[in-house]
This record gives structure tokens, C-alpha cells and sequence, in this order.
């Protein structure tokens, strides 16, 4: 009878054991995941302006922008923004990533790619070449 009630005794005090460790560790996981993101954003975070122009130097009144990270981790994805400040000109908020690669096109020109990293400026001009019709 003693060893009975001693086993089913264990055996209560094994799984509320049990439920409280997994509760525990499921809360500083992710509370330890979301000071991590707060963390790299502000670390991570880039607000880059694009000026975007022709080789004459008249800018561009639509273009195409892209941003692709040069790597990222599992659990945290790059982010990005883009808020159009005015013809040609547009800010790129960036983050969750400290490298990656901007791509700027528009309709009849070469699409460009720029890779943009830590110590590179808030401020870039790109200039835009038409596509060659003839040569193509």
C-alpha cells in the first residue's frame, strides 16, 4: 500500500514539475525572442534617401525598389519601408539587417544594384541608364 501511494505521489509531483519547467521555459523564450528584435532594431535600424535620376540628372517620376539581404537569420526576417518624399526621391527605412543590396529600375532603364552596408551614406544618387534597343 506505502509503495503504492508513495509511486502515485511521485508521479503527481513529477508532471507539475514538469508543466512548470516547460511554462518557464516557454515564457523566457519568448520574452528572450522579443528583447532580441527591440534590440536589433535599434541597432539595425537605416533610413537611407534615394535620389533617383537619368544620366541627364532629371529625376525620375516613377522607378522600382528593391532591398534583398545579403544573409538573415532564422528567427528574424529583415525588414523594409519605403515613403515617397517627392518626385525621384524616396526614403528606404531598413531593418533587422546591417548589409544588404538595393535595386532601383524604372520602364526603359537598366536596373541598377547597390550594395549598401553599415558605413556607406544616408544619402545616395543613382543615376539611371536607358536601355539600348538597338543593341539588344
Amino acid at each position: 500500500m506505502k509503495i503504492g501511494k508513495a509511486l502515485s505521489d511521485t508521479t503527481s509531483a513529477t508532471s507539475s514539475i514538469l508543466i512548470l519547467v516547460l511554462g518557464i521555459t516557454a515564457f523566457f523564450m519568448w520574452s528572450s525572442k522579443s528583447n532580441l528584435e527591440w534590440e536589433i532594431e535599434d541597432l539595425t535600424l537605416r533610413d537611407i534617401q534615394l535620389i533617383i535620376k537619368n544620366k541627364e540628372g532629371k529625376k525620375l517620376k516613377e522607378a522600382f525598389i528593391g532591398v534583398e539581404p545579403m544573409y538573415s537569420f532564422d528567427e528574424i526576417k529583415p525588414k523594409h519601408t519605403l515613403t515617397i518624399l517627392g518626385e525621384g526621391e524616396v526614403r528606404l527605412s531598413v531593418v533587422f539587417v546591417r548589409r544588404f543590396k538595393i535595386q532601383v529600375g524604372a520602364n526603359g532603364y537598366k536596373t541598377r544594384t547597390i550594395e549598401y552596408g553599415e558605413s556607406d551614406p544616408s544619402e545616395l544618387q543613382i543615376t539611371l541608364v536607358p536601355i539600348d534597343r538597338d543593341n539588344e
